[in-house]
């Protein structure tokens, strides 16, 4: 792996914003929370998110139902603080990846390839994914977390395409990255089900971006 390469952990992922180093109280809180946010991870991967109660997490996370209580409101508040850190970390990372490299699509691919090499390879991380994508079909409040994600994606591609393919007119820029992740989210969907479909993601994940790449320099020619 290059030096470059974006490397994907479930400490990364989950990460919070930094405390205050000086401040102990600050500290505590932030390991406190981490700890309940991985014991809900594994609840929520081995029993589904419906049949998790917060009186297993605490138990799993070693704590009193109470010390649960005051750091999260419920089960759905830490479905969505485990989703959202890592939607908000993932991005960052691909960001990072982006802004290191001349070449778009090859930060695009490596920090993708990363991320599903990840998925692929963590029970914990690919039943947590696959629980708040059920949670985003029938829950107003997870889908527009899910909107806001998809959103910001988007956003951000089409920034980074427009800065460095200026000829490319917005209208078709804005279609291709809609239309790539699109394919991106349902790789990532058959991934976390088990499709058949996706025995072999890393491969289905190369072809997408090469069609994407293609594609975009075929239009903006």
């Amino acid at each position: 792996m290059n030096s470059q390469d974006p490397v994907f952990s479930i400490d990364k992922l989950i990460a919070e914003p930094e405390a205050d180093p000086k401040a102990l109280h600050g500290q505590a809180t932030k390991l406190t929370r981490r700890k309940i946010l991985l014991a809900a991870m594994e609840c929520f991967a081995s029993k589904g998110y419906q049949k998790t109660t917060i009186r297993e997490i605490a138990a799993k996370a070693g704590m009193t139902l109470g010390a649960v209580y005051h750091h999260f409101e419920g089960k759905k508040e830490l479905l969505i603080a485990v989703t959202r850190s890592r939607q908000v970390n993932s991005l960052e990372i691909l960001r990072r990846a982006v802004s290191e490299r001349e070449d778009f699509f090859n930060a695009l691919r490596q920090t993708l390839k990363s991320q599903f090499k990840m998925l692929a390879e963590d029970p914990i991380l690919r039943g947590v994914t696959r629980e708040y994508f059920s949670m985003a079909m029938v829950d107003p409040e997870v889908n527009r977390i899910h909107t806001q994600t998809d959103t910001e994606y988007r956003d951000f591609a089409e920034a980074e395409l427009g800065r460095r393919l200026p000829n490319l007119s917005p209208e078709r820029r804005s279609l291709l990255i809609r239309m790539f992740f699109v394919a991106i989210e349902g790789l990532m969907t058959g991934l976390v089900v088990d499709s058949p479909l996706a025995v072999r993601p890393e491969e289905t994940l190369d072809a997408a971006v090469d069609a994407f790449q293609s594609t975009v320099e075929r239009w903006q020619a």
